[in-house]
């Protein structure tokens, strides 16, 4: 990704985003343009979407291979169980680099929210199958991260419903852009060849 690609502005197309210029962060502009995409493709489809974050991580205690194979494999099939379930599931994930032993990925999900309301079914789920991607017993805790505490230790709000009717849906999309936007800030991300540093679902062709 290029450097020249990145804003350090706090608002991306009039939307409020995660940077901060004095300490040089910054964020990628085109996962902030998918983003916004997806938000515009979902709310098009769906009177009610339900939006979510979560993250994926490694377990510390063995050797994992550090290109994408085994997470492209579990986002594919979580992404599967949800289109069985007629949920019109569509994502972004983006690796990120770390202090710990491996990489991890931070992921935001889109869903038909008159088919769902709640986080914690779905998220279980991903705890299911990416236990048995990196063959682990199913009920072994700790990999998936729910995204219900911030950073600097608060509560914080998951799974946020978004109604196309609601007065104050602009002010809720601006929250829930801004908290998406996190995924594509510069710092933590790796330039490696070969191997991709963020993805989404695709879109059909208009």
């Amino acid at each position: 990704m290029l450097e020249s690609n990145i804003t350090y502005q706090p608002f991306y197309n009039n939307l409020p985003i995660l940077t901060d210029q004095e300490r040089h962060l910054g964020c990628h502009t085109e996962i902030l343009d998918r983003i916004s995409t997806l938000f515009e493709y979902m709310l098009s489809k769906h009177c009610k979407v339900l939006f979510m974050r979560f993250d994926v991580r490694f377990p510390q205690f063995n050797y994992y291979p550090d290109d994408n194979t085994l997470f492209e494999k579990f986002i594919a099939g979580f992404i599967k169980h949800l289109k069985r379930q007629s949920l019109d599931p569509y994502y972004l994930w983006v690796r990120e680099r770390s202090r710990e032993k491996h990489h991890h990925y931070h992921c935001i999900l889109w869903l038909n929210g008159g088919k769902t309301r709640y986080i914690y079914s779905h998220l279980q789920k991903a705890e299911e199958l990416w236990n048995r991607t990196l063959g682990l017993s199913p009920t072994y805790r700790g990999l998936i991260d729910y995204c219900m505490v911030s950073r600097d230790g608060q509560r914080q709000r998951n799974g946020i419903m978004l109604n196309r009717h609601d007065p104050e849906l602009p002010a809720i999309i601006a929250s829930c852009y801004a908290w998406g936007s996190y995924l594509s800030k510069a710092n933590t991300k790796e330039s490696i060849p070969g191997i991709r540093q963020w993805s989404s679902s695709l879109l059909p062709a208009l």
